[in-house]
């Protein structure tokens, strides 16, 4: 688990009668995170996105970062890359500044 999220979790005040992390208001376990999700999307109106865009954005996030294809679909458990490439979107800013990172400057 990454350090700083460790740290926030560190920090998440329990419910005094749970021993979940994450839990319901009276204490019991939360067993319905899809649906706490879709009613967080639906407030914000963002109607496109789905629980499995979650998946999605992990993986361009990985990509932009600079994690190669076979590191992130290990983490995702793919058993065939080409599933992994599909997953892997990125941002058009992100392939403008790659473009730009690699432009030659006869000067240099």
């Amino acid at each position: 688990m990454p350090k700083a999220r460790r740290a926030v979790l560190m920090k998440h005040s329990p419910h005094s009668e749970s021993t979940y992390v994450f839990y319901n208001k009276d204490g019991s376990r939360l067993r319905d995170i899809r649906g706490s999700y879709n009613k967080a999307v639906k407030a914000s109106g963002l109607d496109h996105m789905t629980f499995h865009s979650l998946r999605h954005t992990y993986a361009s996030l990985l990509v932009m970062k600079g994690r190669d294809l076979p590191t992130v679909q290990q983490l995702l458990g793919h058993a065939d890359i080409k599933t992994t490439m599909r997953y892997a979107h990125l941002a058009p800013d992100h392939l403008r500044l790659a473009v730009e990172d690699f432009s030659f400057d006869p000067e240099e």
